[in-house]
């Protein structure tokens, strides 16, 4: 088992976080430089133009609720900034995740 720690990002904080992608170097890049560059990145292995023909966005639907929770519980969650409702999403997905193994 490992013990990596995976952290989940919304949407809205990746948009805040600063870019640290060389866009002037990749713009210069010719296509056969790219080419050369995705074929030896191993995230990439196998994702060719007929995996990316397959793939599918997926959309993630809330249900609006409403919980009741204890003060130190709230205090705790909103402290962690704008997103803690996402965040409070993830806790319980991996809560779920935990106790009820697909």
């Amino acid at each position: 088992m490992s013990n990596e720690k995976f952290v989940r990002y919304s949407s809205d904080t990746l948009r805040q976080m600063p870019s640290e992608s060389d866009w002037e170097r990749a713009s210069a890049m010719t296509d056969e430089e790219i080419a050369t560059a995705d074929a030896s990145d191993p995230e990439l292995a196998g994702m060719d133009d007929a995996w990316l023909d397959n793939a599918a966005e997926v959309v993630r639907q809330h249900t609006a609720n409403s919980v009741e929770l204890d003060p130190e519980i709230a205090a705790y969650f909103r402290a962690q900034g704008q997103d803690y409702r996402t965040l409070i999403n993830d806790v319980l997905k991996a809560h779920i995740d935990t106790h009820n193994p697909s």
